[in-house]
Parts: C-alpha cells; structure tokens; sequence
C-alpha cells in the first residue's frame, strides 16, 4: 500500500521548538516520530520561512533546518502561484496572507494528501478546507485534505 503524501507548512517544524504552548510542542513531537508513515513534502517556500532568521537568531534556524534536511522539496512554480492567487479573488484569505495560500496550493498542485499545519487562523479551518476544494474542483483539482498534526493518527500520545 503506498504511503500518504503529507505536506509540511512551516508552523509544524517552528512548533517543536516553541515552548509557550507545551501541549502544541508535545503533539508536535508525538507527530514527528510517525513521519516515516508518510512521503512527507515541502516547498521552497518552508525553507525561506525557516531560514529567516527572527528573535530565536540563527541557532534556533540552524535547528529548524536540520529538521528538514532530506525531505522532498517542491518549488513554488507559476501554476503554484496561480492557483493561489484564485484562492485570494476567492476570498479565503486578504492578500496579505498570499503565503499561506502559497502552501495550499503547491500541495493541491502536486496531488498531495493532507497538508499538515498548526495555523488555525488561515489554515486550518472549516471556511478554508471548503473553499479550498471548490476552487480546486473548479479548476480540475483534487480535493486536499488540511488538517492539525493531532489529527492525524499520533500513537504515544497523553491525552
């Protein structure tokens, strides 16, 4: 049986570092250890995220991008880009937010999945997985699944 394709957005990697939300971090780290379960994905787009370098300076960076280093990277192509902005004239998300459509269009543009995120703002959301889909039924898209890392099956995980 062939593997679910995952894809990463870069709140799930930032997560295992970010101790204001223990119970966040400890779901992230319980999640992590399943990756072998999945062809997991991410785009050039995550490692621009991740590379930047904020308040956390560039230990915490180096450590995120030890996190990714081996996994499948698409790029943001033209289609990509596209689709994401028909997510935005769709009214999902203002502008502002492009980056996140960005996401969810290079994993409807690959035939991903799921897309595993922890942004619940813009993301992960009743609004955002329903529009997603029908724009993405719209241009002859699959649908994409956008889920939380808890929902996916996490063994070993104290709830």
């Amino acid at each position: 049986m062939a593997k679910k394709l995952i894809y990463l957005d870069s709140s799930v990697p930032s997560a295992l570092f970010d101790a204001r939300n223990p119970e966040r971090q400890e779901h992230t780290r319980c999640f992590w250890e399943t990756l072998r379960r999945y062809d997991v994905f991410i785009s050039t787009l995550v490692f621009d995220e991740l590379s930047c370098i904020g308040r956390a300076g560039v230990k915490r960076r180096d450590e995120l991008l030890a996190l990714i280093e081996g996994m499948s990277m698409y790029n943001i192509t033209l289609d990509v880009k596209g689709l994401a902005e028909k997510y935005i004239s769709g009214g999902i998300v203002a502008r502002k937010h492009l980056d996140d459509m960005q996401h969810l269009a290079c994993a409807t543009v690959h035939g991903v999945d799921y897309v595993v995120s922890w942004n619940f703002r813009h993301m992960v959301k009743v609004h955002t997985r329903k529009m997603v889909n029908a724009i993405n039924t719209l241009n002859d898209y699959d649908d994409i699944e956008i889920v939380a890392p808890i929902e996916l099956d996490v063994p070993n995980l104290k709830m």
